[in-house]
């Protein structure tokens, strides 16, 4: 999962209330099987077709090995803070966790957090590469 700047996000990404989030979810170099649709959801619930909240477009193309789905969420209000995934299948799966903040600027909150990881493990590989054999 990447931001609006490109930028890879880790296991939690700050935003102000009122934003417009746009995030992209990108699964590529998958051999052996075909590329499905990419599934957004936050919590338990499936975002690609929820018309409740309005605001919420999600948009996903399929490409030769892979594919890539973006999330845009406008007007950006605490109930949307919580944990978003992204999903293919069975072949991928990310998690990150959205908060919206007030008072604060989300920037510098980002900037406070971020930190190199400690591990591997406590990241959250937000650009999936993957590569399956045939056997």
């Amino acid at each position: 999962i990447v931001d609006e700047r490109h930028q890879e996000v880790e296991d939690r990404i700050f935003y102000d209330r009122g934003s417009t989030i746009k995030l992209k979810c990108m699964v590529e170099d998958i051999v052996g099987e075909q590329p499905e649709y990419i599934i957004w959801k936050k919590g338990n619930r499936m975002l690609n077709y929820d018309t409740e909240r309005g605001g919420i477009s999600v948009r996903t193309d399929l490409l030769a090995n892979g594919a890539q789905s973006r999330l845009h969420i406008a007007g950006a209000t605490f109930t949307d803070s919580g944990n978003y995934t992204c999903m293919m299948g069975r072949t991928a799966k990310t998690q990150i966790e959205l908060q919206i903040i007030p008072g604060e600027t989300a920037e510098q909150v980002r900037d406070v957090n971020s930190s190199p990881p400690m591990t591997q493990a406590a990241t959250i590989v937000l650009t999936f590469i993957l590569a399956f054999s045939q056997t």
